[in-house]
């Protein structure tokens, strides 16, 4: 923000106008944001389908695969809670297929299929929090009983100083 106008900087000197037209209201505006929407979710159901970020950035009109992953990305969190439950179980049971395909091969000593396994394991791991970080780990208490230790050793050693 300037100081003087208290308004955000735009890295265009005084004055000069942004080129690209920004509808933010009216029938532009509504179209504009309908189309995204369009857009999104239409990327959203290809990748349901397993397409990949490039091919989804191509068939749908965005200008990289890092733009069609955030489409999705916004997508998917307007989905309901409900929704997104259910589309956890459906990758979970993917996964599960996958993992038991691989795991013959890694039991036989196949050292792909064994990172492959890691790798289903992880994601699922991903997908079902086991990994996240509990809430409370339990770090206050050990500080406060290693506190509680080291005044009763200072209270000892002053003690047997005297």
């Amino acid at each position: 923000m300037t100081k003087k106008t208290g308004r955000p900087k735009t890295g265009r000197p005084p004055g000069v106008k942004d080129t690209k037209p920004r509808p933010s209201t009216g029938k532009a505006a509504v179209e504009a944001r309908l189309n995204a929407y369009e857009k999104a979710k239409q990327a959203a159901k290809l990748r349901t389908m397993r397409v990949s970020w490039d091919t989804i950035a191509e068939r749908v009109g965005y200008s990289s695969r890092g733009a069609a992953y955030n489409a999705v990305q916004r997508e998917i969190k307007r989905i309901p809670r409900e929704a997104v439950n259910e589309l956890r179980n459906v990758e979970l049971e993917s996964l599960d297929s996958l993992e038991q395909g691989a795991m013959r091969l890694a039991l036989a000593g196949n050292l792909g299929a064994i990172d492959r396994v890691l790798r289903i394991k992880e994601l699922r791991g991903k997908y079902t929090g086991v990994f996240e970080a509990p809430s409370d780990t339990g770090v206050d208490e050990v500080r406060t009983v290693l506190t509680a230790w080291r005044a009763a050793l200072v209270s000892s050693d002053s003690e047997s100083d005297a």
